[in-house]
């Protein structure tokens, strides 16, 4: 099946490690077919960075420097974007449209029904958006088993549960979005999940971490952000709030 994923383990440990530079564990989960992730700049396509219970990071207590913590979560909280780019590419061929793996990583934060607007109107396609990307969020469920943990970004997640208000502000829909919380067991630490049902302009625009703040009772400014794209990084700048590159708490490149 399109949802199954080739996994490769490499553990790394302070005492036990595949690199010189002991970076931490991780896991490359490529697709059956290689043609399905054509190449882009590193990370690899179809990565999965699979992090290993082995090694933890030092969490820095943030609640005498913040009022909230809120947190992307695609591509932040969990590494789902190979199963959703996957399913971004089998319910696309149904019209004889393409993505590109580079654009659809530069458009994280984007919500479906937007992507799939622009997409046809660039090949002339006709469509009704909302159920287009309806579908493809089933996909994605459908194929949610390949969605994992990114271990050092939930750890700081967990440790501020019960000390800090604890929010999710995501371009993905709401079905999507918790079924890939649940999936890595943090569906029930965050005091509010702000999806793109619930504000009218979505990232770049700061609208949804604006929301977000706005449930938690917190002022935006008091506030610090876990992104992974510029898209994202945007949004929440724009919002006022202090903004982290999960890419440099992962120690690879940011893609997007």
């Amino acid at each position: 099946p399109a949802c199954q994923w080739n996994t490769l383990i490499f553990v790394a440990h302070r005492s036990i490690t595949t690199s010189p530079h002991r970076q931490n564990a991780f896991a490359l989960a490529m697709p059956p077919s290689a043609n399905a992730f054509p190449p882009p700049r590193v990370p690899p396509a179809g990565t999965l960075f699979r992090f290993t219970p082995l090694e933890h990071a030092v969490v820095e207590d943030l609640s005498g420097r913040f009022d909230a913590l809120i947190f992307d979560c695609d591509g932040t909280l969990v590494d789902s974007m190979p199963a959703h780019y996957d399913a971004w590419v089998r319910s696309l061929a149904r019209y004889g449209m393409t993505l590109s793996e580079d654009r659809f990583y530069r458009l994280g934060g984007v919500p479906a029904h937007k992507i799939v607007a622009t997409l046809a109107d660039e090949h002339g396609v006709q469509l009704d958006a909302g159920d287009f990307a309806h579908q493809k969020e089933r996909l994605f469920v459908e194929c949610s088993g390949g969605v994992q943990p990114i271990t050092p970004v939930i750890e700081i997640a967990r440790f501020h549960h019960g000390k800090l208000p604890l929010a999710v502000a995501t371009g993905s829909h709401r079905e999507p979005a918790h079924k890939s919380l649940q999936r890595v067991g943090i569906d029930d630490i965050f005091d509010a999940v702000v999806c793109a049902e619930d504000v009218e302009r979505h990232k770049p625009a700061p609208d949804v971490y604006l929301e977000a703040t706005r449930r938690l009772g917190v002022d935006p400014k008091r506030c610090r952000a876990f992104e992974d794209t510029e898209v994202g990084m945007t949004a929440a700048r724009d919002a006022g709030m202090d903004v982290v590159n999960v890419w440099t708490l992962i120690g690879a490149p940011q893609r997007g």
